[in-house]
C-alpha cells in the first residue's frame, strides 16, 4: 500500500511541475503493397491448410470406424487447432487495421478472404464438436462452453469482415457485446440442469 501511495503522490507532484506537450503524432502506416504482399501468401497458405484439413475428414472417419482414433480426440484436436488459427487471424486483423486504417480494395479483399477462411475453420471445428456431441448423446458443461466459444468467434469474425466494407459497423464492439450477453444468458440459464 505504501508503494502505491508513494507512486500516486509522485505522479501528482510530477504533473504539477511538468506540463505535457500536446503533439499530434502521426500513426505509422504500412504501404498497401507491403500489406498485400504479406496477406496474399498468408491467405493462400490458410486456403491450402483448410483444404488439407477438409480432405482429412474422410480419413479420420475411417480411423474412428477402425478404432484407431477416438471421437473425443478428433473433436478436441479440431477445437484447439481452431483456437490457434483464430488467435493468429485476430492478431493479423488487428495489425492490418492498425497499420492500414484506410485500406484499399485489394487489401480489404485479402482480409475478407482471411476472414472467410477463418469462418470456414470455425464451421469445420463446430461440425467436429457436433459429431462428438451426437455420438455420445450428451451435452456437458465443457461441450456447451466450446460451442459457445465457436459461435462467438463466428459472430466476431463475420462482423469484422463486414466492417471492412461498411465503416459504420463496429464489428469488435458488437462481437464482444454479443459474447458477454450470450455468456450471461448461459450463466443464468441453470446450466447444471441441461448441461451436467
Amino acid at each position: 500500500v505504501t508503494m502505491l501511495v508513494a507512486c500516486y503522490l509522485y505522479g501528482l507532484l510530477y504533473n504539477a511541475f511538468h506540463r505535457p506537450v500536446r503533439r499530434r503524432e502521426k500513426r505509422l502506416q504500412a504501404p498497401q503493397t507491403v500489406m498485400g504482399s504479406f496477406l496474399a501468401p498468408l491467405t493462400l497458405l490458410y486456403l491450402v491448410f483448410f483444404l488439407v484439413r477438409l480432405a482429412g475428414v474422410a480419413g479420420a472417419m475411417e480411423r474412428i470406424a477402425g478404432g484407431d482414433l477416438w471421437i473425443s480426440t478428433y473433436a478436441r484436436e479440431g477445437f484447439f487447432e481452431l483456437c490457434r488459427v483464430a488467435a493468429v487471424n485476430l492478431l493479423v486483423f488487428s495489425l492490418a487495421r492498425w497499420y492500414s486504417p484506410e485500406a484499399k480494395k485489394g487489401v480489404r479483399l485479402l482480409l475478407s478472404g482471411l476472414g472467410a477462411e477463418t469462418l470456414a475453420f470455425i464451421v469445420l471445428a463446430f461440425s467436429k464438436m457436433w459429431y462428438y456431441i451426437q455420438s455420445y448423446h450428451s451435452f456437458t458443461f465443457k461441450r456447451a462452453m466450446c460451442c459457445w466459444l465457436l459461435i462467438t468467434l463466428f459472430v466476431l469474425f463475420a462482423l469484422m469482415t463486414a466492417e471492412l466494407w461498411q465503416r459504420r459497423i463496429k464489428g469488435v464492439r458488437i462481437g464482444v457485446l454479443f459474447g458477454c450477453v450470450s455468456f450471461l444468458v448461459m450463466a443464468y440459464s441453470n446450466m447444471p440442469a441441461w448441461a451436467p
